[in-house]
């Protein structure tokens, strides 16, 4: 949605394959990093780095596409906007707030801003790159003061493309969890060192966002087939799943949205996300040509030519999981089944809770305290061409300790279907998934 600038070339995120990958002492696990947080949204977050620019018809579009988290500060602005005398300043971010408040998007302030442009005029503490910087402590007292009441807020971006919390963002953690516990601390991590993440409940952070970029690793690696790119994914969920559960995190994987990628990998990150027990996501969207093209767009006419062929599959994927929210929120994915060798994943069969799946699908198995245990069934077929392959029938055999199964519907208006026994079959587009409520036997 916007024009690269040079001067930011510099510090946004490079396009890099990331891994995830558990590294340190395994013995070593910190106190409860989410106690004492009450944030404001108590919703799942959907966001894209970066989102629309400052204007009414391009913020529109994100909404109507299922974003309900928009980044303020670099990324939101019109083209006359970057670096002028006006970034840094307290009416620039004003706006932006206003804007989403009109829209009814939650924000999260971006906080790196150039080095003669501090937040608040007053530079304070910071790193030693030659032309920006994450916030100081006292530019983040600063905004906190300016913003911090404002009703559209969600929190702040703390730092980017960190493998662990340095004394700064443990600092602005601290600083936010004991003055403003309702704003989320946002860390967004380019590489897994668990044993960094929290290392006591005060001065650690309670969410885990890992960059998750297999299809731009794939232009270094021509010949990799789209399955490839598939069990990139799950072994890196599987990594964060594992990491989030010990040390009660919450999981939110940024997955690669390119105006390149097919449909199916479009749909899959999203959907495996949840059967790995994501709390939120995060698209990533830096070429510019993801779901509208590059350049500011102003009006109902200009936006509505501008939204590319993927801008309608990622409108349908984040819908149906909004719609489902409610019920994953909270919950804890208890086992990943496959037949396609996924990582951390055990084969369907006898003495599992499935026994048997169509090929080529994953299901994760969910569960939370009074509520009942679900399935999300992915198809995880997957191809390099946009509609590339057909919807199929997907069929997923429980064992007899399921009695019934709720499919839940998607559509305003229209019920769940319920199954009688336990043998479904569910039509999926390649990549889709479907959130399934199992009425499972005492």
């Amino acid at each position: 949605m916007k024009q690269l600038h040079l001067c930011l070339s510099a510090f946004l995120m490079l396009p890099h394959a990331v891994r995830a990958e558990v590294s340190g002492d395994q013995g070593y696990w910190p106190r409860n990093p989410q106690a004492g947080w009450d944030f404001r949204f108590k919703g799942f977050v959907i966001g894209a780095w970066w989102g629309p620019e400052g204007v009414d018809s391009e913020m529109e579009a994100y909404k109507d596409a299922g974003f309900n988290v928009a980044m303020l500060g670099r990324y939101m602005t019109t083209p006359d906007a970057h670096y002028t005398e006006e970034y840094g300043t307290a009416a620039l971010l004003q706006r932006q707030l206003d804007l989403c408040g009109k829209h009814g998007v939650w924000a999260m302030i971006d906080s790196y801003t150039p080095n003669d442009k501090p937040w608040g005029g007053k530079m304070g503490e910071i790193g030693d790159h030659p032309t920006h910087h994450a916030c100081s402590m006292e530019e983040l007292k600063w905004l906190c003061g300016q913003f911090a009441d404002h009703p559209s807020l969600l929190g702040f971006l703390l730092s980017d493309d960190m493998p662990e919390l340095d004394e700064r963002q443990m600092e602005a953690t601290r600083y936010l969890h004991e003055n403003h516990p309702d704003l989320m601390p946002w860390v967004c991590h380019n590489w897994l060192k668990y044993h960094e993440l929290s290392r006591d409940g005060h001065a650690g952070n309670p969410i885990l966002n890992l960059q998750i970029y297999p299809i731009l690793q794939r232009r270094h690696e021509k010949d990799r087939p789209p399955e490839g790119n598939v069990l990139a994914y799950c072994s890196d969920y599987a990594n964060m799943r594992k990491v989030c559960q010990k040390q009660n995190l919450l999981m939110w994987p940024m997955w690669e949205a390119l105006g390149n990628t097919s449909d199916s990998l479009i749909r899959f990150p999203i959907y495996a996300s949840l059967a790995y027990g994501a709390q939120g996501y995060w698209a990533f969207t830096y070429d510019n040509n993801t779901f509208v093209k590059q350049g500011t767009h102003r009006t109902e006419e200009e936006i509505k030519k501008a939204k590319t062929k993927i801008y309608s599959v990622v409108k349908k994927a984040n819908h149906r999981v909004l719609a489902w929210s409610s019920l994953y929120l909270g919950a804890e994915s208890t086992q990943i089944l496959s037949n396609f060798g996924a990582q951390d994943s055990v084969t369907p069969g006898d003495g599992q809770l499935v026994v048997g799946t169509s090929k080529n699908v994953l299901v994760g198995i969910l569960k939370k305290r009074g509520a009942p245990t679900m399935a999300v069934i992915v198809d995880a077929r997957a191809s390099h061409e946009f509609r590339g392959l057909p919807r199929r029938e997907v069929r997923v055999g429980f064992d007899d300790s399921v009695g019934a199964m709720d499919v839940l519907s998607d559509i305003e208006g229209r019920g769940d279907r319920t199954v009688n026994g336990n043998s479904l079959t569910v039509e999926l587009d390649a990549g889709q998934g479907q959130l399934v409520l199992l009425h499972v036997r005492k």
